[in-house]
C-alpha cells in the first residue's frame, strides 16, 4: 500500500515476510538505476518514505532482486506495454497536499431501511 502524508511524501508499505530484501523502482528511479531499498518491520512488513514530484508516477517492487511484483493497494494499477503491472502513486500539489487526503476518501453510510 502507499499513502501521501501531510508533507507530501509517498510512504510505501508491503508485506512480504519470506523476502530476504525489497526494492521500489519506478519511473522516479529511471526503473532500477537508482532504486529505493526498504527496510523490514516486523514480522514482515517492509517501508520506504520517498519524497516525489508533483504528479502521477509508477512503480513496482522488486523482491529479492529478481521478482517485480505490483503494489494492487496503491492508488492504481495498469498494464505496460511489455505486459507488466505496475502500480500508481499520485502526489498532489504542496498546496492541496496539506492536510488532505492523497485520494479521496470513502465513508460508511447506514442503510435506510426499505419503505412498505
Amino acid at each position: 500500500m502507499v499513502a501521501v502524508n501531510e508533507r507530501g511524501e509517498a510512504v510505501f508499505r508491503v508485506f512480504l515476510p519470506d523476502a530476504s530484501s525489497v526494492e521500489i523502482v519506478g519511473d522516479f528511479t529511471d526503473w532500477s538505476r537508482a532504486a529505493v531499498a526498504m527496510h523490514r518491520v516486523p514480522p514482515g512488513w517492509w517501508e520506504a518514505t520517498i519524497s516525489l514530484d508533483i504528479g502521477t508516477h509508477q512503480f513496482c517492487y522488486l523482491v529479492d532482486g529478481q521478482l517485480q511484483i505490483a503494489d494492487y493497494a496503491a492508488h492504481g494499477v495498469r498494464l505496460d506495454r511489455s505486459g507488466r503491472w505496475l502500480s500508481d502513486v499520485y502526489v498532489r500539489s504542496a498546496a492541496s497536499a496539506v492536510g488532505q487526503p492523497a485520494m479521496p476518501t470513502m465513508r460508511h453510510v447506514q442503510p435506510r431501511t426499505p419503505t412498505v
